[in-house]
């Protein structure tokens, strides 16, 4: 029978992969020590491979432990743009972004940049498919 890793466990690797503890993760995730804990050691024993190096002052990551982390930053990060993507074709995906520039460089510049949408409300414009407004 194969393990199943699971994702909250991808989540709770990466976290403490990237904060160098299991206290910094848990404040991150809003997890307590004892429930990290739990999750790395089921994860550690699932793949059958130490990911951690325990230290009194955190933690670093095993030879398996680096590559391991490079293989679930990039599963977590295919996640999150699957999950973004199908909330965009839903249109539940929404951002905003603020250029700031001169008003000057702004006429000669973001019209090239902004195409004005017949769907955007006044003062809005579309830049790839997304909302964005500006101000004169």
């Amino acid at each position: 029978m194969t393990f199943q890793v699971k994702i909250h466990q991808l989540r709770a690797f990466v976290e403490v992969a990237q904060q160098g503890s299991i206290r910094g993760a848990g404040r991150v995730l809003n997890l307590s020590q004892p429930a990290l804990t739990k999750s790395i050691k089921e994860l550690e024993e699932g793949i059958a491979a130490q990911l951690f190096i325990r230290r009194s002052k955190g933690v670093t990551l095993t030879e398996c432990g680096e590559s391991f982390y490079q293989h679930a930053r990039l599963i977590l990060e295919e996640l999150r743009s699957a999950q973004d993507d199908i909330r965009q074709r839903q249109g539940q995906l929404a951002g905003q972004i603020n250029i700031g520039m001169g008003a000057s460089i702004a006429r000669l510049l973001m019209p090239a940049v902004i195409s004005v949408s017949p769907t955007a409300p006044a003062g809005q414009g579309a830049y790839y498919g997304r909302a964005i407004s500006f101000d004169d």
